[in-house]
């Protein structure tokens, strides 16, 4: 292994893309540099192969040879704990210029797609990190809900797919999957709270099993709201022994169920194991536990994440910090539909 990684590092370093633009072949395409302005903590900077996974607009996902992910931002992007965000000036969209199954070769400085004539320079970005167990949030405290109480509007008022609209405001189960997913929680989430209100890891895994995986998209609605949920866990777990050796119980048991999802939501569900986020979530957990942050910039631009992921995380941060704030709001609406349909 060590001398497949060697030469790989060689390869990297050796691969010169200027060398094969040829003035006699006009359809060389020239070499494109670009800079990485940060690099998550958990992006392993060594040399090696990998492949591209899949490209959007704004993120392109590259598999390691040992199975991680790697996901390349455009500028402005929200930072990943396993991304690299490209500086200022770099392409807007990755689509027109990578595909899938593309080679990658890694370096601690770069990152190269030959095919692409691509090379993204790391050398000057600084080192990003998703953790939130610093910022305490006091759940008893009267402002603390009333902030959590903003956010749950937020999310009842904007989120229009995935879990919230299910338990928030009791959308109509007109799709068979929709239904599905009710069913789902309606079973898992009592469960899970009362779990947690014993710090009884055994009983957290197991409320949590059927939430991974369930939902369509990228990064499906349960592995999402698993991983607001955790968020909530490690804000707690500086300041409250029980939930940190709860969550240090419960990280083996999460791990070992992290393979029955897809590769780009199992990246999260491992980082956030890990106690490391997406900078959409941090950014509100940092204004829960500071009241002179912008609560609703924060909380309108982590909704934009994804279809759904956004909100879905969202929800499950509410529900690992305050059950009964979900809980409640969806007994509330299931008793409204029940009036109704009477």
């Amino acid at each position: 292994m060590t001398t497949r990684w060697a030469a790989d590092a060689a390869a990297t370093s050796a691969w010169a893309p200027e060398a094969s633009v040829r003035p006699d072949v006009p359809t060389a395409r020239p070499l494109l540099r670009v800079g990485a302005e940060h690099v998550g903590c958990r992006v392993q900077r060594a040399g090696g192969r990998g492949t591209i996974h899949s490209v959007f607009r704004q993120a392109c996902n590259i598999e390691t040879a040992g199975g991680a992910l790697v996901t390349l931002l455009i500028p402005g992007a929200g930072n990943l704990p396993h991304g690299i965000r490209c500086s200022s000036g770099s392409p807007s969209s990755f689509e027109a210029l990578l595909r899938p199954g593309q080679a990658v070769l890694t370096s601690a400085r770069a990152i190269q797609v030959p095919d692409a004539a691509l090379s993204i320079n790391l050398s000057g970005a600084h080192c990003w990190s998703g953790e939130i167990g610093q910022h305490r949030i006091d759940t008893r405290s009267t402002q603390t809900r009333r902030r959590l109480a903003a956010v749950r509007s937020i999310l009842k008022a904007r989120a229009d797919d995935g879990f919230a609209p299910i338990l928030l405001h009791g959308a109509a189960k007109s799709a068979p999957l929709r239904d599905a997913m009710a069913k789902r929680l309606a079973a898992c989430l009592p469960r899970l709270a009362i779990a947690s209100a014993a710090a009884d890891a055994d009983g957290m895994a197991q409320a949590l099993q059927p939430l991974v995986g369930l939902g369509p998209g990228l990064t499906p609605s349960g592995d999402d709201f698993i991983v607001g949920y955790l968020a909530a866990l490690w804000c707690q777990s500086a300041h409250n022994a029980e939930v940190g050796a709860s969550l240090a119980a419960l990280a083996p048991a999460l791990q070992a169920l992290t393979p029955r999802t897809n590769l780009i939501s199992r990246q999260f569900l491992v980082n956030a194991v890990e106690g490391q986020f997406s900078e959409r979530l941090v950014d509100v957990v940092c204004a829960l536990a500071r009241p002179e942050l912008d609560l609703s910039t924060r909380t309108a631009d982590a909704l934009r994440t994804g279809h759904s992921s956004g909100a879905d995380s969202l929800v499950g941060l509410l529900f690992g910090l305050l059950p009964e704030s979900v809980l409640s709001s969806s007994a509330d609406a299931h008793a409204e539909q029940t009036e109704a349909a009477q």
